[in-house]
């Protein structure tokens, strides 16, 4: 039997599928992060708590951007030379961009008092650097788009 190639993504729409699921990630945690700052008021849907669903949606979203990053990146078309430069570049201004806001954010920030006041310190910080992830890959996937359609 002969074994079928599966079909080859464009780099163009690999970046934006992993837009789309690195935005949701983003609204996620910062959904959590909102329901942690605030008093603790139990929410149900039928017989499912709210909050323990949207978490366990998150986990699923997790493993579904690991799991379509490696299929995208198996499968995205080689030959295209033009693209693998642009990566380069987005790569490049990505970083610059990512250092800037991270600066900013320590200089508004100041105090944070909050990821340590909290009863789930490991949680925060696990949130803080899949936030991290998700918005560096966020921006250079829209970087390279825009490099891409220029």
């Amino acid at each position: 039997m002969k074994k079928t190639e599966a079909k080859k993504v464009s780099w163009v729409r690999d970046s934006a599928y992993s837009i789309g699921l690195y935005a949701t990630i983003l609204l996620g945690q910062f959904y959590i992060i909102i329901k942690n700052i605030l008093p603790a008021t139990p929410i149900y849907i039928g017989p499912v708590y709210l909050p323990l669903l949207v978490e366990v949606i998150l986990l699923l979203l997790l493993i579904a951007a690991g799991v379509l990053t490696f299929k995208q990146h198996r499968n995205r078309e080689t030959t295209d030379e033009l693209a693998v430069l642009h990566q380069y570049k987005a790569g490049y201004i990505t970083k610059y961009i990512c250092m800037f806001v991270a600066a900013i954010v320590i200089l508004l920030v100041k105090d944070f008092t909050l990821i340590l006041r909290e009863n789930d310190v490991i949680g925060n910080v696990l949130s803080i650097i899949v936030i991290s992830i998700c918005f560096t890959e966020l921006i250079h996937n829209i970087v390279f788009i825009i490099l891409e359609k220029k």
